[in-house]
């Protein structure tokens, strides 16, 4: 997928944002400064309204053409993996309520360990809360990916 396919899409999802109640909260899904945040507000939310008042995408003159050309001027090609990473965002993916059904039963850290040591395939992503990380330790091997309310 194009870069300029992308931006396009991103001016329809914007054309939709804009028809929401103006109290709606947004939170950001990127930082100011990375390349899918250019140009983006600093912080982690704001309202549909201040984003109307400030945010030069949401002008009532932005034409989707001029959007594009923004958004794709000046921006390094992407990662090899990215093309992947979007093609699977357009896919969807299983609701968290279905792979949650499956669980039959919790791991606890020793279990996940072992299997991951049997088998070198196994990953774990370590969700506990920083504090908790910081507590209790970090599981060895395991990807520590915590939420503050920071954007990523």
């Amino acid at each position: 997928m194009t870069k300029e396919k992308m931006a396009a899409m991103m001016f329809s999802s914007i054309q939709r944002l804009k028809t929401l109640e103006p109290s709606t909260i947004v939170l950001s899904g990127h930082g100011s400064g990375s390349a899918c945040g250019k140009n983006i507000q600093g912080g982690t939310h704001c309202t549909i309204e201040g984003q109307k008042k400030s945010n030069y995408t949401m002008a009532t003159d932005m034409t989707a053409e001029k959007l594009v050309d923004i958004l794709c001027s000046n921006v390094a090609a992407p990662q090899n993996w990215f093309s992947r990473s979007v093609a699977l965002n357009l896919e969807g993916y299983t609701p968290s309520a279905e792979i949650n059904a499956r669980c039959k039963s919790n791991l606890d850290i020793n279990e996940a360990v072992a299997m991951m040591q049997k088998d070198k395939n196994v990953k774990l992503v370590d969700c506990r809360p920083k504090a908790t990380m910081l507590k209790e330790g970090f599981i060895p091997e395991s990807y520590g990916v915590y939420f503050d309310g920071s954007v990523a």
